[in-house]
């Protein structure tokens, strides 16, 4: 893989961090979880932020929380700002009411795959690499990331970035991007359209373009399995899969894509596209390895929506 660098850009500070809470807040609900979020001082300035690396720095964070916190629980996300006249300090608070951190393990846990109860059953869609990714991250933004944590008495992380404030030239110069979460997570990315049918695999893949998304087109399931199996690893960030396709429909082409060996055939986002998405309908579908269901005609913000949240768990 290639270095990661930083790349800021003009954005507003609060839409970012609202963005980010946003992403967890369907996970935190089903979890059975109270997520309460609080910004303090913030003036929603345009500031220069690396903005897809901050979000997945409070994304991985709070997902943590919310993974390790009993139902009934509480997961609680704090930003407060301070202004300079050419910067904005920001300090992230993530805190939850979960089981805590013993001591021996914080002192190891920002090492690649360390987990603490590495068997535990919540532990299995994990890769132990969430926190070493974290602190990757912070490091290479200049910040700093500490964590506060007695085993039964929850945890609390706390991350300090600075960014300057863009000046007018950066603002008028900034691209055209979208400066939502789904535009910078899903810009460039390269995705599968398994759908026979014509006009909707156009639709599908304009609407997609909109975002500077590269698109292949499998016409049905079978060729939708041979392309994710010739094109190799990580070449796709997601499948978008119509269940009803002729020679092999999508439920089909689910499971041979999950079960085909590729080093990202089990954690590759593969979304069902479907007229029918009543209960029984999205139970069949998760249970072929899918992802997520969308009903069809497409709404937009939902489908970009799902793709963002979906390729991010993929890559925590």
């Amino acid at each position: 893989a290639g270095k990661v660098v930083s790349v800021a850009a003009a954005v507003r500070e609060r839409d970012v961090l609202e963005e980010a809470v946003a992403v967890v807040e369907e996970k935190a609900r089903e979890a059975g979880l109270t997520l309460k979020t609080r910004i303090d001082g913030c003036e929603n300035r345009v500031v220069m932020m690396d903005a897809e690396h901050v979000t997945r720095i409070i994304v991985n964070l709070l997902g943590n929380a919310i993974k390790f916190t009993q139902p009934g629980g509480r997961v609680d996300f704090e930003a407060s700002v301070l202004y300079t006249e050419r910067n904005a300090s920001h300090t992230y608070t993530i805190r939850d009411t979960g089981r805590g951190i013993s001591d021996v393990f914080q002192q190891k846990m920002f090492m690649p795959f360390e987990q603490e109860i590495p068997n535990e059953e919540s532990l299995r869609d994990g890769t132990g690499l969430g926190l070493y990714i974290c602190r990757n991250l912070v490091d290479l933004l200049g910040g700093t990331i500490t964590c506060h944590s007695r085993l039964g008495r929850g945890t609390t992380f706390i991350v300090t970035l600075e960014y300057d404030l863009a000046t007018p030239d950066q603002i008028r110069n900034q691209s055209r991007r979208s400066s939502t979460i789904e535009g910078r997570m899903l810009y460039g990315k390269n995705i599968l359209v398994a759908e026979d049918n014509n006009l909707n695999a156009e639709v599908i893949m304009k609407i997609l373009e909109t975002r500077g998304i590269h698109t292949e087109l499998a016409r049905d399931g079978e060729e939708a399995v041979n392309m994710f199996k010739k094109s190799g690893p990580y070449h796709y960030q997601a499948v978008l899969m119509d269940v009803m396709m002729p020679i092999m429909d999508g439920l089909e082409a689910a499971r041979q894509i999950r079960a085909c060996g590729l080093a990202d055939a089990e954690s590759i986002p593969v979304i069902a596209l479907s007229a029918d998405v009543d209960p029984e309908s999205a139970k069949r579908c998760i249970e072929a390895g899918m992802s997520a269901c969308l009903s069809k005609p497409i709404n937009t913000a939902e489908l970009f929506a799902t793709l963002s949240r979906e390729i991010m768990k993929a890559e925590e």
